[in-house]
């Protein structure tokens, strides 16, 4: 599969050169039109190559949905530099419309005092849950789990699961859970169906998938 295609298959010094004019000439209509046909990564590119002088003016076009969609796409260090630029009220804003798992694992990475400075000056709910999950011992399901998540204990009965899964949001009979082993760390998958199927007495472990990419959840 190939890679995202920005506008018309335009290169990005083309895209970057229309967006600087716009930006310069105060054309908001057209810089808005072009930019809402980009992808993240796209613009991610243009933000790379946009012209110094001019980057704090375009990074000001955009609201903290847009920007943490940004954000989301940027390395450790250029997401640094884009939080440097946006100033710390800005940087608040963004952080808290980024999805829950980068944003823990960019506090993870982030010298302790300079994140302790950003948790400090984040509201209370949001703090408290990256503080909390931070705390959990890396690659446990605790660390890399987002919320909208339910993990199973992999001694637990199907009827025990199925009970404690009721009322977890948006469960369905295709849904998969996640199941973990007694000290958090993820050991597999079984299906919503796979467990209401099942014998009540059936345990997790015995209709969990073992294959995982667990990987791809940590990286």
């Amino acid at each position: 599969m190939n890679g995202p295609h920005t506008k018309k298959d335009f290169s990005v010094e083309e895209i970057t050169e229309q967006l600087v004019q716009h930006v310069q000439s105060r054309n908001l209509p057209d810089f808005y039109k072009l930019v809402k046909e980009l992808h993240p990564y796209d613009l991610s590119l243009v933000y790379k190559k946009f012209p110094e002088e001019e980057t704090n003016r375009f990074l000001l076009l955009f609201k903290p949905d847009a920007l943490a969609d940004l954000a989301e796409t940027l390395k450790l260090h250029e997401q640094i530099q884009l939080f440097e630029r946006l100033g710390p009220e800005r940087t608040l804003e963004v952080m808290q419309q980024m999805d829950k798992s980068d944003l823990i694992r960019f506090m993870h990475d982030l010298p302790a005092k300079r994140r302790e400075e950003l948790l400090s000056n984040m509201n209370l709910d949001h703090s408290a849950i990256i503080r909390s999950v931070l705390n959990y011992p890396p690659e446990t399901a605790g660390r890399i789990m987002p919320d909208q998540y339910r993990t199973l204990l992999a001694h637990e009965t199907a009827k025990e699961s199925l009970r404690q899964s009721q009322g977890t949001m948006h469960i369905s009979a295709s849904s998969y859970l996640y199941v973990t082993d007694n000290e958090g760390k993820l050991v597999g998958v079984v299906s919503y169906r796979s467990l209401a199927l099942a014998d009540d007495k059936t345990q997790v472990e015995e209709l969990m998938t073992i294959s995982v990419q667990l990987l791809s959840l940590v990286h």
